[in-house]
């Protein structure tokens, strides 16, 4: 949402006529794109054939070998930028084909075709919860959560400076509406907070990623990609070992990960989850529900799990999830309705994430350890949020300090021991936990 300040208009009279606002061709439907997405792909495959010609033909061609692989660089990025340059022409011819509807103010609701939506939709003044400058792309929110919300961009109009001209329109046709002066000020509200929320800073996730991308660039250091005693060695949650008293696994394997697919796709939600998360609840509530989640999973992982050996930031993400939708629903009404996720939202995303989890090699009790941590966590935290300034009391602070004490001594013991020990240590602990001696049995559990 806008991170600018409030921008306030004057709100004339409402117009005693329908007042239209012209728009651009509406944007190709997520299907459309579907489709040119197959055409791209038809035209780079055999693209794609012919470059591993080429380059299985340079096996034998000696000192021409560099300039053969140049070559076929410089031609396949011929080839690509070509079809991407025809796909985009062709999604424009698309989008030319796609008129929307003009926009409609009158007396009593805003009318209009958003973003793909193939039929306008119509939201009367006297419902509107959400009326909110945009800073990204420029333009106006408006809209009533469990109804529709929309987002309206200065680009999809013909003319510059509609949405302002919208908005005033909308604020004249609210305050015209049925106690309008009392609901007008508590939209100006929600949007100031709505603002102030997305203005604050995310430092703690952006210091967890940090974390994730420094223990990645280890694993990659000392080869563990590729070793999974290298793996178990810097602190995978392998059962067997938690239960022989090598706790610490419990927390060093939520920062661990067995390629970069599966760490990249972690911190991607790390990153989507924790930033909302934190802006919320503040820095410290949300570092305390990210390391809890994670040791909390790690733990159900360990102890109810029937995987031999696990490793991923996942446990902390669905903490997030469930911190999220614990913080929602709990402070339901001392949040912005913009900042709010419909419940039907979070059924597709939980149903998308759980779908996922119960792929082979995925640790569901792990994520599912993770997200029940993650909500009692943040109710027990949010009990006294206030939202429009987030304080984290003393008891707070001390609790972050241990946390981040347990965190990095676990690191340190782990640094301590693996330098220590050779790979004669390092098979016997695979023996112990039930790996195969080569190392290739791991289990992810992968957060998308």
């Amino acid at each position: 949402m806008d991170d600018s300040p409030i921008h306030a208009v004057a709100s004339p009279s409402p117009p005693s006529s329908p007042t239209l606002f012209a728009m651009n061709p509406r944007r190709p439907a997520v299907g459309d794109r579907v489709v040119w997405l197959g055409v791209f792909l038809l035209g780079l495959l055999p693209a794609a054939s012919a470059g591993v010609g080429v380059m299985i033909a340079a096996r034998d061609l000696g000192g021409a070998r560099d300039v053969v692989w140049v070559a076929a660089a410089v031609g396949a990025v011929a080839t690509l930028g070509a079809l991407l340059a025809v796909t985009r022409v062709q999604l424009r011819r698309r989008r030319s084909r796609l008129p929307r509807p003009p926009a409609v103010v009158d007396a009593e609701a805003f009318t209009v075709t958003a973003g793909t939506a193939a039929t306008p939709v119509r939201l009367p003044f006297a419902e509107l919860t959400i009326l909110q400058r945009t800073a990204a792309p420029p333009g106006l929110c408006v809209g009533t959560p469990g109804r529709a919300v929309v987002v309206v961009a200065d680009a999809d109009f013909v003319d510059d400076g509609v949405t302002i001209a919208i908005e005033r329109a909308v604020r004249a046709g609210v305050l015209s509406s049925s106690g309008g002066s009392a609901r007008l000020a508590e939209l100006d509200r929600e949007a100031a907070l709505a603002s102030t929320i997305g203005r604050r800073a995310s430092a703690a996730t952006h210091g967890l990623l940090g974390l994730l991308a420094a223990c990645f660039a280890v694993e990659l250091f000392v080869g563990a990609l590729d070793d999974g005693a290298w793996l178990l060695e810097l602190g995978g949650n392998a059962p067997a070992l938690v239960r022989r008293g090598e706790w610490w696994r419990l927390v060093t394997a939520g920062f661990l990960h067995v390629n970069l697919t599966h760490a990249l796709m972690n911190a991607t939600a790390l990153l989507s989850f924790g930033v909302t998360l934190e802006r919320t609840i503040g820095a410290h509530r949300f570092l305390l529900v990210a390391v809890l989640a994670g040791v909390g999973g790690n733990v159900a992982s360990a102890f109810a799990g029937t995987h031999v050996f696990s490793v991923g930031a996942s446990s902390s993400v669905w903490g997030l999830m469930g911190a999220l939708i614990a913080v929602q629903w709990q402070a339901r009404a001392r949040l912005p309705d913009v900042l709010v996720v419909p419940a039907r939202r979070w059924l597709m995303i939980l149903g998308l994430n759980v779908g996922i989890s119960l792929l082979p090699g995925i640790d569901l009790l792990a994520h599912l350890g993770g997200f029940v941590v993650g909500a009692v966590v943040a109710l027990l935290l949010a009990r006294d949020l206030d939202v429009t300034a987030p304080q984290a009391p003393p008891r707070l602070l001390v609790a972050n300090v241990v946390a981040v004490a347990v965190v990095l001594g676990c690191f340190g013991h782990v640094a301590v021991r693996a330098n220590a020990r050779g790979p004669a240590e390092r098979r016997l602990d695979l023996a112990r936990a039930g790996l195969a001696v080569d190392g290739d049995s791991a289990v992810t559990n992968t957060a998308a």
